[in-house]
């Protein structure tokens, strides 16, 4: 399942998004090989470069205006709590994310928790976070300037149907969804990913975290 909404963003929108994201600090490099660490297929065969920041510091006319159309995709109430990220796929490393789902399964003891030495409380809580409900995909980069680089969903059929997006394009889509991004042939591919939850369960685990004393400085 998937929608498409064509130029959703104006150009001085998206200048804003890149400007908040791409200056917030260094890019990050993201690569991963097969299941990964996590159960699921979120860390499928992806290579790319990543920035990050708080959604807060996005104008909230913009993130009312992605809000409004995830609704209208699949009408719920829903919430931000991951950093809005952008991904650049470059052509001189062939920067892909191969066919994957975004929806993970927390519930499990993270190999970070264990560096950490936290107690076995906060490795509960941070593992029962809510999963991934709704997956945004926004282009920033016009289509005619990288080759490769295809965009493409599970329309229901198993089958990976590509999808042209052009700066300002998003597609919203369920994150149990498969999808992928082909090899970047030439130039590069920036893309802003926003990941949603349900509000319900936000606020249930967002209680849970305070009543085991654990900030809330992300959410």
């Amino acid at each position: 399942m998937y929608k498409v909404f064509r130029e959703l963003f104006d150009e001085t929108e998206l200048i804003t998004i890149e400007g908040l994201i791409i200056p917030s600090g260094r890019w990050i490099n993201s690569q991963s090989i097969s299941s990964g660490a996590l159960k699921g297929d979120a860390y499928g065969d992806r290579v790319s470069l990543t920035n990050s920041t708080h959604p807060n510091r996005i104008p909230i006319e913009i993130r009312d205006k992605l809000m409004k159309a995830v609704v209208e995709t699949v009408p719920d109430e829903y919430a931000f709590i991951e950093p809005w990220a952008i991904n650049r796929y470059k052509a001189e490393n062939k920067g892909h994310f191969y066919w994957h789902r975004d929806r993970l399964d927390y519930f499990q003891l993270l190999k970070v928790d264990m560096d950490r030495n936290i107690s076995e409380e906060e490795i509960f809580v941070n593992n029962t976070r809510p999963q991934r409900e709704m997956s945004v995909s926004v282009a920033l980069t016009d289509r005619s300037e990288y080759n490769g680089g295809q965009f493409s969903v599970d329309n229901g059929d198993k089958r990976q149907t590509p999808i042209d997006l052009d700066r300002g394009d998003v597609a919203i889509f369920d994150s149990d969804t498969y999808h992928g991004v082909d090899d970047v042939t030439e130039g590069y591919r920036d893309a802003l990913i926003v990941w949603l939850v349900h509000a319900d369960k936000f606020e249930f685990w967002k209680d849970i975290r305070e009543e085991a004393g654990m900030q809330n400085e992300w959410l």
